[in-house]
């Protein structure tokens, strides 16, 4: 009872893996349902999960159904797969290792703020000799203003950009 519930679950994950990793990095636009602003990613990315989920489990279904006479035939494909997986990271490693990433996090306070809705990590920017608001500042306050009500956390947090890894 305990393996068929591990594999079971286990089963489900690989595949939420699988759709969140072509959703998000391989082919974003394969997205059937798109949010159209940051408060509606995670609704739309479930739905998405849904869709694309079922089609998995229907082909990993299949792959049950043929049989293990079939599925035997591919095993050096699937071991190539695997193999080609297990360089890939080590080739990801050795080539950051040589060449670091790019990969800056903005935080409010302790929080860490998605990039969806503004450029540049700041509450103020300066233009000339001027200061000026930015869009992250729009996102927590009420107006571009100085004067604007703006969120407790927003106003009481610094902003801080770190380098990720």
């Amino acid at each position: 009872l305990c393996f068929y519930l591990g594999t079971t679950f286990a089963g489900a994950m690989y595949i939420l893996g699988t759709i969140e990793i072509l959703l998000a990095y391989l082919f974003p636009a394969m997205a059937i349902f798109k949010a159209e602003d940051a408060s509606g990613e995670a609704a739309a990315m479930l739905n998405n999960m849904r869709v694309y989920g079922t089609c998995v489990l229907t082909c990993m279904a299949t792959v049950v159904f043929v049989g293990v006479k079939y599925v035997n035939k591919f095993a050096l494909v699937f071991l190539g797969c695997v193999i080609l997986s297990i360089l890939a990271i080590y080739a990801g490693v050795i080539k950051s290792a040589f060449d670091p990433p790019n990969f800056p996090i903005c935080l409010l306070g302790n929080r860490t703020l998605s990039r969806h809705g503004f450029d540049v990590c700041a509450k103020l920017a300066w233009e000339g000799n001027e200061t000026v608001t930015t869009r992250l500042w729009g996102l927590f306050c009420s107006s571009r203003f100085l004067n604007a009500t703006c969120d407790e956390y927003f106003t009481r947090n610094n902003v801080t950009e770190i380098q990720g890894i």
